[in-house]
């Protein structure tokens, strides 16, 4: 778009070195009597055509411009909105694992309380038995259940 705007710049610059010199030169060194009709006529097309034309392509091509311009900005707004949603759902996954991980941790946790919790609990307690179930599985578990709890302590008193 810069490129039409130097060229409309460069035609009117051209347009009117020409007019002057179709006034001062061509006129003075041609008799009275010849017509000069011709070279006015250029001179008017000139201004009618060419200047009108690039004048509105330039305005069309703005228009153009903004438009896009205003659709770059909507997508920049989307784009920012949807990172701070995963931003937002980053920090709620790290609320419900680390305040899990924060009160199983607290609970000093030894596989007896593995034992305590299936006592509360009507399910076999042969799960406490199982090394694997011990030391991963029931911590895993502790751990978002507490979270999930202190998420929703969160969003409570966020409110």
């Amino acid at each position: 778009m810069p490129k039409l705007n130097i060229q409309k710049q460069t035609l009117d610059i051209n347009l009117i070195n020409y007019e002057k010199r179709l006034q001062e030169d061509i006129k003075n060194k041609l008799e009275k009597s010849d017509n000069l009709e011709f070279f006015n006529k250029f001179s008017k097309l000139s201004h009618q055509k060419y200047i009108v034309q690039i004048t509105k392509d330039y305005e069309n091509m703005e228009l153009g411009l903004r438009i896009l311009e205003s659709n770059i900005n909507i997508i920049r707004s989307q784009i920012e909105a949807e990172k701070s949603n995963r931003d937002r759902n980053f920090q709620t996954l790290v609320t419900v694992i680390g305040t899990g991980t924060a009160v199983t941790s607290l609970i000093d946790y030894e596989g007896k309380k593995c034992e305590a919790i299936f006592q509360l609990i009507p399910v076999t307690t042969h799960w406490c038995n199982n090394s694997l179930t011990k030391t991963i599985l029931f911590p895993v578990v502790m751990i978002l259940i507490f979270g999930i709890i202190g998420l929703g302590f969160k969003k409570l008193f966020s409110k």
